[in-house]
């Protein structure tokens, strides 16, 4: 199997492609950090939003488990590692942020930032990291064994 076409989108977007990594992998970092550092209350708050699929055991585990996705997988979005699950796993998280936000009768714009983190990190889940990343270092050494 060619490793190569699994990972690599277009040469065209490279840059494009690892500024958007970039610039939301800062923006997880920095909302991950703030939840990551908040203690056990931020984590059950967090945690608290897998309510919304039936899970009401463990928020703080689920709390702590969502506050890593974000701060280490902008971590793992900025190197380009692993950037498909990641992003999965982060759409999954924003997924339930908007509908937490839209139950919680939140302003819409106030639902909306994670509405829009969605669609980016589909994108992401949908191209991959691109030729500037850790995946394509590795998609290449593999094609080369």
């Amino acid at each position: 199997m060619q490793f190569k076409k699994l990972w690599a989108p277009p040469a065209a977007l490279s840059f494009p492609l690892f500024f958007l990594r970039l610039v939301i992998g800062l923006a997880f970092m920095n909302y991950g950090y703030m939840k990551v550092t908040g203690g056990t209350a931020m984590w059950e708050a967090v945690g608290g939003a897998m309510e919304i699929i039936g899970i009401s055991f463990g928020k703080v585990v689920w709390g702590l488990i969502g506050s890593w996705t974000e701060f280490g997988g902008g971590i793992l979005l900025i190197l380009g590692l692993a950037v498909r699950p990641v992003a999965a796993m982060q759409c999954f998280m924003m997924i339930l942020a908007t509908i937490s936000h839209l139950k919680a009768g939140d302003a819409l714009y106030v639902a909306a930032h994670p509405f829009e983190l969605i669609g980016v990190t589909l994108l992401l889940v949908c191209t991959g990291a691109g030729k500037w990343s850790v995946d394509q270092l590795i998609a290449n050494k593999l094609n080369r064994s």
